[in-house]
């Protein structure tokens, strides 16, 4: 495929979601956080490289993986693979909030946010990489073999690797600009967060890296169960909260999420033609449906169930949030229970 076409293509889905969070979230918080994410991904993707086996001060900086597009200009392709990072993080933080709107003690809660965020970046993960490594678009250096039987011709160190991005970024910026501490003169502070990803893995090791993320991870599951950080961000001023045309604004990120999909099952079936690979799109879609409130939730869970007949071990990727999803769902339905009579409406 024309990787000029495919740029093109993910520069109309980044208008429409720059369209999205303008409406949806206001300027500064638009700006901010596209700001925020390409100056993040411009030295992932432009500037780290550079540093490739350069030593500097006994610190050795690795890249795990090659992009194979040679016939196009660097500047192209770094541009195309940030724009890509820029779409997943925002889709992902979209997906989130919706997701969440299914549980009242949760809506709008940081923690839950950003670990819904994550696994939504799981599964937008999991058919790009199936399609980027099928394609021929890159190749990861570093595989962990026994592990190749949940994924389809991707490493398990692709789908660690965005999820950790996807914590770095979103994580950073929901503290720093979204959350009651975006007033505070000391929250750049929260900037360490990325700065662990620079740093961490050349001075004490992948596998010490490895341990750390996963321990914040958990630590990002557990605080969904009992923090009280909620997202802050004004309400919708272009058009105003009540407006009858917010309800399509807010389908934006679904139609964009659709569009990939649909780009990823012609480009398998008819590119690579190997329609096998379909079953790539089943995590994304899962998070998709968790995103509809008016789809019950347990029948999302008997669908995901369902995938493990298809998917068998890599039906995982689709059941973690649908789990995740349910643990929400019963503790917000004790803690409506618990409540006195007179606010559970509230």
């Amino acid at each position: 495929m024309n990787i000029i076409v495919l740029t093109i293509s993910a520069g109309l889905l980044f208008v429409l979601l720059m369209a999205h969070s303008y409406i949806i979230r206001g300027a500064r918080i638009t700006i901010t956080f596209f700001l925020f994410a390409f100056a993040l991904m411009f030295y992932k993707e432009s500037i780290r490289p550079l540093l490739d086996n350069v030593s500097f001060i006994q610190v050795t900086f690795p890249r795990s993986y090659e992009l194979l597009i040679q016939n196009v200009p660097g500047l192209v392709r770094q541009l195309t693979v940030i724009t890509g990072w820029m779409i997943t993080f925002y889709l992902s933080w979209c997906f989130s909030e919706q997701i969440l709107l299914r549980f009242n003690n949760f809506k709008k809660k940081l923690f839950p946010a950003l670990v819904f965020s994550l696994m939504a970046t799981a599964s937008i993960c999991y058919c790009m990489e199936t399609i980027g490594a099928n394609m021929g678009w890159w190749a990861w250096k570093y595989y962990t073999p026994n592990l190749e039987r949940f994924l389809m011709g991707f490493p398990i160190e692709a789908v660690t690797g965005w999820v950790h991005m996807g914590f770095f970024v979103l994580a950073s910026f929901f503290l720093m600009e979204c959350s009651k501490y975006k007033t505070a003169k000391w929250k750049g502070v929260f900037l360490l967060i990325y700065l662990m990803h620079l740093w961490f893995i050349p001075v004490f090791g992948f596998m010490k890296y490895f341990i750390a993320m996963n321990f914040l991870i958990i630590n990002a599951v557990f605080f969904s169960f009992f923090s009280s950080l909620r997202l802050e961000y004004p309400e919708p001023r272009f058009m105003g909260p009540n407006h009858k045309l917010l309800r399509y604004i807010n389908l934006l990120p679904l139609l964009v999420a659709s569009l990939i999909l649909l780009f990823v099952v012609i480009s398998e079936i008819f590119l690579l033609k190997e329609p096998q690979l379909i079953i790539s799109i089943i995590p994304l879609l899962t998070i998709l449906f968790l995103s509809i409130k008016k789809i019950p939730l347990f029948f999302i869970l008997i669908l995901s169930a369902s995938s493990f007949f298809i998917m068998k071990e890599r039906a995982i990727f689709s059941l973690v949030p649908v789990i995740f999803a349910i643990m929400l769902w019963a503790i917000d339905k004790i803690y409506q229970l618990t409540r006195p009579l007179d606010m559970r409406n509230l």
